[in-house]
């Protein structure tokens, strides 16, 4: 799959924050970096673009954000990723 806007990049780089970072918050507000300068055009399908209007506004507030919406954010975004790269997720 051709990534012109290095969608599948960032989306690794938050998954990477993800999993290194420290405390739901820090972790959260990391994405920021990663995600912000995507687009939902950058998202060929629309089932991924759904989910990435979904994440673009959770994220796009974080102060407003409890610790269960943070955490569901972050499945958004596994889920995103293996939606995205060309990797099967085995479950």
């Amino acid at each position: 799959m051709k990534d012109p806007h290095n969608t599948v990049q960032r989306l690794s780089g938050a998954l990477e924050s993800l999993a290194t970072g420290v405390g739901d918050r820090e972790r959260f507000e990391s994405l920021l970096t990663w995600l912000m300068p995507l687009r939902p055009e950058d998202f060929p399908a629309e089932d991924a673009r759904e989910l990435f209007q979904k994440i673009h506004d959770r994220v796009g507030a974080p102060s407003g954000v409890g610790n269960d919406e943070m955490r569901e954010c972050f499945s958004w975004v596994w889920s995103l990723y293996w939606m995205m790269s060309s990797n099967n997720e085995h479950k």
